[in-house]
């Protein structure tokens, strides 16, 4: 069986006092489409920005098609780390797809 195209296992990121993930698990299989919902500061974007390789986390392991993002070429994380819109950037991670159903709902 083949590795699913985006897996985070135990993922942690914090701002300073502020924990953004908190040991976050999950696995997304090829053809599966997820949205993410929750309120601000729930760490959405944190995960997206981790996902796209433009951030590091703290703790836990990321794997995009099999890779770590950060071990990304140098110049897909650059384009994503110039960009002023993380929105910008997805497009060039393949394995990302954005929909409606199902939800992960991320809490803080």
């Amino acid at each position: 069986m083949a590795a699913p195209p985006v897996l985070v296992r135990d993922l942690r990121r914090s701002y300073g006092e502020v924990r953004a993930l908190r040991e976050l698990s999950l696995s997304i299989a090829a053809g599966e489409m997820y949205g993410l919902v929750g309120p601000d500061g729930a760490g959405k974007t944190t995960l997206m920005r981790i996902l796209a390789g433009m951030i590091g986390a703290d703790g836990g392991r990321v794997e995009v098609l099999g890779a770590d993002p950060l071990r990304a070429p140098a110049s897909a994380r650059a384009r994503a780390k110039s960009s002023s819109s993380l929105w910008g950037t997805l497009p060039s991670v393949p394995a990302l797809v954005i929909a409606s159903i199902p939800l992960i709902q991320c809490q803080n």
